[in-house]
């Protein structure tokens, strides 16, 4: 892949200094009109030729405006009208030859604006019609040994917001989601800030258009901050898409994170007319109907991201959601990542203040650091410090009126490899703060400390049909264990408060796991509980 990618790149050199023509389609027919770009033409005249070319399209109502190959220089961020596609041209063996770029300095010698802002931005869909990008290389330029994160720096950036607003800028107000676009077979590399992001969307698709193809065809490299990051998000899929070289030492950095903005600590983070703001009846129901929106943010709903292979963050997580609700993680090869895969509220003050846990989510089917994807997709050998981790959060609301618990869990036939944990909570799969969560049908081998990890308040927890192989030694004042109750409050109660509800056992269940700890070693045992944690009360079967 990377042979090809060089050649294509000579390639589109060459071909930038002959004249170029940008060709039209409507509904798949080619049409007779055409735009030419003239040879070595300045950046500022591309960004016009290509802004003029889809003012003609929507003008002559034309559907695909298709570039041609060739790499060319922006001056300007290119906006892709509503219901319109925008392509690249591409060769017979799939390979993306139309590259947008940016320049590295201005007419004046200093660094041109594109370096800080998105190369492409696009309006929402029409009617029937999605608005679509496909078939594109977009390079930001921008190099991971500068050390230095550029927020604004992004691929494609998706939102009813200018470019220039930022976190803590206020709450949503008279603002419509951005909605039904979609990115395809895209090539997003070297930027600062963020491949994708996302503010307020619904109904966003972003994947490879060939799911069987072999390789994704739909790559994100060379990232500063974030593969694919969406913000109160609705009803958007991720897809067949390769994140890979994400982030920049000692800083947080996601492959694909799905969260929500928390620029206040206030009561009103939430946005008024939440849903979970109402009660859980028919009255609730219509007094949330009947509500308008006034301010807050909404919890990113509806997600799913399936088959991605993401590798090489040795900062922090590959897949990530913050409040999220209904939020999918399925089919997903993560290799060379710190956290794999991590789920949890809000946090401020280092963890003092938390508050909105996610809700109904499904972990299924990932593969972490299996030694055939190691061998295949050649990561860099980045130490996985813990596989799954699903958190609620330490209060339900910032008003800190009870406990967040994550409802809904459901973690199920995933492969678990080589997690190298560094503290006696972390190990393949940890849970905190649940209620009814299902650990069902896992595999994990060759972990340390836990395999499956239980830290304090999991309610009415299901582990059952688990392997569990080849738990790593412990060091030699530590335990490391197939099964282990780390924390306090693990029962069958609905809250920790037992005065009214006396401790129980009830509807929780561990039960035909198969737990191999792989020799004889008294740092290892199959199960262990804390000997200073309290009120658990569990169901061994």
């Amino acid at each position: 892949m990377v042979n090809r990618l060089k050649e294509s790149l000579v390639t589109m050199e060459e071909r930038a200094s002959e004249d170029t023509v940008i060709k039209y389609y409507t509904n798949g027919k080619l049409e007779s009109k055409v735009y030419i770009i003239p040879a070595l033409s300045t950046p500022k005249e591309v960004s016009s030729y290509i802004a003029g070319s889809l003012n003609i399209a929507v003008k002559n109502k034309f559907t695909c405006v298709q570039l041609p190959a060739g790499k060319y220089e922006l001056d300007n961020t290119v906006h892709v009208p509503g219901g319109m596609t925008l392509e690249g041209t591409r060769d017979e063996n799939g390979n993306n030859l139309t590259t947008l770029t940016v320049p590295m300095m201005n007419d004046a010698g200093t660094v041109h604006r594109l370096n800080k802002l998105a190369l492409v931005t696009a309006d929402s869909g029409i009617d029937s019609s999605n608005t679509t990008i496909r078939r594109i290389i977009l390079d930001g330029r921008w190099d991971a040994e500068s050390n230095i994160l550029i927020d604004g720096h992004r691929g494609i950036f998706l939102s009813p917001f200018p470019q220039s607003k930022k976190r803590g800028d206020g709450y949503y107000k008279d603002a419509e989601r951005k909605h039904d676009i979609t990115i395809e077979d895209m090539t997003i590399r070297n930027f600062g800030g963020s491949g994708i992001y996302m503010d307020f969307v619904n109904n966003v698709n972003i994947g490879e258009l060939g799911s069987e193809q072999n390789e994704k065809s739909n790559r994100i490299e060379n990232i500063g901050y974030g593969g694919v990051i969406g913000y109160s998000i609705d009803n958007v899929c991720v897809s067949n898409t390769w994140i890979s070289d994400i982030g920049l030492a000692g800083k947080q950095a996601y492959g694909i994170a799905v969260s929500w903005q928390k620029g206040t600590t206030d009561e009103n983070q939430l946005a008024n007319n939440d849903r979970s703001r109402f009660a859980d009846t028919a009255e609730g129901e219509s007094l949330w109907k009947e509500t308008p929106y006034v301010n807050g943010y909404y919890p990113s709903r509806n997600v799913k991201i399936v088959n991605n292979i993401i590798m090489n963050n040795a900062s922090w997580e590959a897949l990530d959601t913050h409040s999220g609700k209904n939020i999918s993680f399925i089919g997903n090869r993560i290799m060379g990542v710190r956290f794999p895969i991590v789920l949890g509220g809000m946090e401020y003050d280092g963890g003092a203040i938390s508050a909105y846990p996610p809700e109904d989510i499904d972990i299924s089917e990932n593969v972490i650091n299996n030694k055939e994807d190691i061998k295949k997709y050649n990561p860099k050998p980045i130490p996985s410090e813990r596989g799954i981790a699903a958190n609620g959060a330490q209060f339900n609301d910032l008003l800190k009126e009870s406990i967040g618990f994550l409802k809904g869990l459901t973690i199920k036939k995933n492969e678990v490899n080589n997690i190298q944990a560094v503290k006696n909570t972390q190990g393949g799969i940890g849970i905190h703060v649940t209620f009814r969560a299902c650990i069902i049908g896992n595999h994990i081998n060759n972990t340390k400390f836990n395999g499956l990890a239980l830290l304090s308040s999991n309610k009415k927890t299901v582990l059952q049909n688990n392997t569990i192989t080849s738990i790593q030694e412990a060091k030699a004042n530590e335990m490391s264990v197939c099964i282990g109750i780390r924390g306090s409050h693990n029962n069958g109660n609905t809250s920790n408060t037992y005065s009214s509800e006396p401790l129980t056992s009830e509807g929780t269940s561990i039960m035909n796991n198969k737990l191999d700890v792989g020799g004889q070693n008294k740092n290892i045992a199959e199960i262990y509980q804390n000997p200073a944690s309290i009120s658990n009360m569990l169901n061994f079967i």
